[in-house]
């Protein structure tokens, strides 16, 4: 049987009472009753997390009305939607118009009928019942639009979109924002020696790794492939590179486990930057932490580089991409 929180707001102790007892009477759901003497506190109760989805409201309360109460939900469309039955004297149709019209979903008349009111709420519940239903729809398409599948990261479009951001916040208040490039070393070598499902597990255990070792504020995404791309706020490229020896370091003592298969693998990773006085175009902090990832991996794989370092070769720039390796 269903369980559905519901409040009785009523000023009249005898009504409340009259209305637990036909609540107790439903066949088809069990009712958790929370009672309230005025608008204000019932407008608090229904606002409060977890609060009731189901409301029986008197009319006339102190404090605020029935009719106040159920315009003042309905200027807050976000939130999960409450279902109001108004509480009423008033039989005339000027008055249950105001009241429908202020937005309450339906009325009862006193003096009241059991089975007149367990239609009433059930059609109530039907209501709340489908509600939830399309937000569980909206929010799985939502997550699903934006996320990577198979990994449960951000996919590539909104982890640029999240870039994005980020150096606007950055342009205004001043902060440096960097990127890392992160690739997994020989991948195609785990697709071709263990299979495309074991190569799936490597992926979504090295993208559960990453984002464990990331703080709240960061990004990260599945830019292509077995590429992950990660934005982080507020964070100069030495920070940045200390991050990502770190999780170079991390990743490569992690032992994979897919099926009766233990995977290591290793990681190569670039790294660009802004600083707090230029500020780069997203298109530029990409190219250059790509060049720098080509270096990395031209330099042996299983190490980070960061754009502009120096290195055994001299310092990187995008002209040594023509000269990067083909493959990853």
């Amino acid at each position: 049987m269903q369980r559905v929180k519901v409040l009785l707001a009523d000023d009249s102790p005898a009504t409340r009472m009259i209305l637990q007892r036909l609540l107790k009477s439903c066949e088809y759901c069990e009712f958790e009753v929370v009672e309230a003497t005025n608008g204000t506190d019932a407008l608090a109760a229904l606002w409060a997390p977890d609060g009731p989805r189901l409301a029986l409201l008197d009319w006339q309360m102190p404090g605020l009305s029935g009719v106040e109460v159920c315009s003042r939900i309905r200027s807050q469309p976000d939130n999960p939607y409450i279902y109001t039955l108004l509480v009423t004297a008033r039989e005339d149709r000027r008055s249950l118009l105001e009241g429908l019209g202020a937005g309450a979903d339906d009325y009862l008349v006193k003096p009241f009928d059991s089975e007149e009111l367990s239609y009433r709420l059930r059609t109530g519940l039907r209501i709340i019942n489908l509600e939830d239903r399309l937000r569980k729809t909206q929010t799985r398409l939502e997550h699903e639009a934006t996320h990577d599948q198979l990994t449960g990261l951000l996919n590539r479009g909104t982890v640029m979109e999240a870039l994005k951001r980020e150096l606007d916040r950055g342009r205004r208040g001043g902060n440096q924002t960097s990127v890392v490039l992160a690739d997994i070393d020989y991948f195609k070598q785990v697709n071709d020696t263990h299979g495309h499902v074991a190569g799936d597990g490597v992926l979504q255990e090295v993208a559960g790794v990453l984002r464990q070792n990331l703080r709240s504020c960061d990004w990260i995404g599945r830019y292509g492939g077995e590429e992950f791309l990660m934005v982080l706020p507020e964070t100069t490229t030495e920070r940045a590179e200390l991050l990502a020896e770190r999780l170079r370091e991390t990743i490569a003592a992690h032992s994979i486990t897919v099926g009766d298969k233990h995977l290591n693998v290793t990681l190569s990773l670039g790294i660009d930057g802004t600083n707090a006085y230029e500020h780069s175009f997203v298109e530029t902090l990409i190219l250059n932490a790509d060049t720098a990832l080509y270096e990395a991996k031209r330099c042996g794989r299983n190490r980070v580089q960061r754009f502009g370092q120096p290195t055994e070769q001299g310092v990187i720039s995008n002209a040594d991409t023509r000269c990067a390796l083909s493959a990853h």
